[in-house]
């Protein structure tokens, strides 16, 4: 099987789609690795985070129940992760990143099925 530069441009026109969604996804894991960004506000998270994975409830002191995190579904996430491993940000940056190519394949596929043209797709996601 021949995989010339024919092929190669019909594999890009053909899977536009999937190769600029992986293209997004590299991109921002890139920017991750180089700039290790967390936003202040996401180590409210992680410490509510922590507090469920040691089994004081969720809490952000022990003993003091309040609601303070905006994200809650995100908190059980990264409690559940921080059962297994000890860093929250790499656990928020690898749940991060699965969420952003979900949302960008979904968005994909909901527009495929309504019958919306691949250029158009390349352009909405």
């Amino acid at each position: 099987m021949r995989f010339g530069v024919r092929n190669l441009n019909d594999f890009f026109k053909n899977n536009l789609v999937a190769v600029t969604i992986t293209a997004a996804v590299l991109t921002r894991l890139i920017f991750i690795l180089y700039t290790h960004y967390t936003a202040e506000d996401a180590f409210i998270t992680f410490q509510f985070s922590r507090r469920l994975a040691q089994g004081m409830g969720f809490v952000y002191n022990p003993g003091q129940p309040i609601y303070g995190t905006t994200t809650p579904l995100f908190t059980l996430l990264l409690a559940g992760w921080l059962k297994l491993f000890s860093d929250p940000r790499l656990g928020a940056w690898i749940l991060n990143l699965a969420a952003f190519a979900g949302t960008m394949a979904f968005t994909s596929l909901s527009l495929e099925k309504l019958g919306v043209s691949k250029i158009r797709q390349y352009l909405v996601v």
